[in-house]
């Protein structure tokens, strides 16, 4: 197969033509080769070479199986012949988005062009149209209440109706069985057994849906452990989740950044703010060590809206559908 397709696969790649996945080739130059000579040598001349080339490669483009096009997508794998690409149509190529789609996104909250993937004053129809084409998934969020609460929305937004924020501290699984998702919540206010057992069941399950991990704690050390050493506690345990979790098969972990404390937030203010800035900087580490994604715009919204905080500590209803909506293009652009 190399030696038939050399010289005809480099004619397609210096032209910017490319082959259909799947197509099948055989070599034409060697059987026309003979004709070429003697056509052009002995009866018409140069003329005649040129003319017979022409009509000779339409007929083969015509009556063989072979089917050229025009690339239509960045998206390329390689087929049969060295040198020689297939592209994804447009109708294919999401299925096929790269983290070069999905880090903008959950980084800067903005889209494949460069705008603002959630609007505020569109957001509700935009978490709809992507939450309507979330299939065969399961989502699920481990952390304290602030991830409850973007759980909770990430809910409201895919059943159509508001179901409010939930009773604190307590699981929730929500099954859409037309669509295949499944989308759950597990109270682990800190980075210890509890994420681990979490960790163990799926690794049993072996999960057909992909799943993705959106995982967002720290609150609850900032405001209640004092321990001494609770920073070095904190890295040894997150470094053993992020480990379990990084081996999950079909599984794309996200780690969402410490959320600051809003201006109203009086208790333990000014001892939860240095310790959520060091906790973040641990937790930016293993995301960086362990190649998993790091969900830096919720944090940015959070810090440019804190007079959307109802509490100094939870958000608001059009600062929570915003970061909720922001998951959902992101794992919308993703899958």
């Amino acid at each position: 197969m190399e030696e038939k397709c050399g010289l005809f696969s480099s004619v397609l790649v210096q032209s910017s033509l490319r082959f259909e996945e799947g197509a099948s080739y055989h070599n034409p130059i060697k059987d026309v080769r003979p004709g070429i000579s003697a056509l052009g040598g002995n009866l018409y001349g140069p003329i005649g070479a040129v003319l017979f080339w022409m009509i000779g490669f339409a007929m083969v483009c015509s009556f063989s199986d072979v089917k050229l096009r025009w690339p239509t997508a960045t998206f390329q794998e390689s087929y049969g012949c060295s040198g020689v690409m297939s592209t994804k149509s447009p109708q294919t190529a999401k299925k096929h988005r790269t983290t070069n789609v999905f880090m903008p996104m959950l980084t800067d909250g903005t889209g494949p062009d460069g705008k603002d993937a959630c609007p505020y004053d569109t957001i509700d129809n935009v978490s709809r149209r992507y939450s309507d084409d979330l299939n065969e998934l399961r989502i699920t969020f481990i952390g304290d209440s602030r991830t409850r609460y973007i759980f909770h929305y990430v809910v409201n937004v895919l059943m159509d109706r508001d179901l409010g924020t939930g009773v604190g501290q307590r699981d929730y699984l929500y099954a859409f069985h037309q669509k295949n998702l499944t989308v759950d919540f597990n109270w682990c206010p800190y980075p210890d057994n509890c994420v681990t057992n979490h960790t163990e069941a799926w690794l049993k399950e072996s999960p057909l849906q992909h799943h993705y991990v959106i995982f967002g704690l720290g609150t609850w050390t900032a405001i209640y452990d004092r321990a001494p050493n609770v920073m070095s506690t904190f890295r040894a345990n997150c470094s053993r989740i992020a480990k379990q979790l990084s081996v999950l098969s079909r599984t794309t972990v996200i780690w969402i950044e410490s959320f600051p404390t809003g201006p109203k937030l009086r208790k333990s203010l000014n001892y939860m703010v240095p310790v959520l800035g060091r906790m973040r900087k641990i937790l930016n580490g293993l995301a960086e060590q362990y190649h998993m994604p790091l969900w830096r715009s919720a944090r940015k919204e959070v810090l440019q809206h804190k007079n959307l905080y109802f509490d100094g500590l939870h958000f608001k209803g059009p600062l929570l559908k915003k970061i909720a909506c922001q998951l959902l293009a992101a794992i919308y652009l993703r899958d």
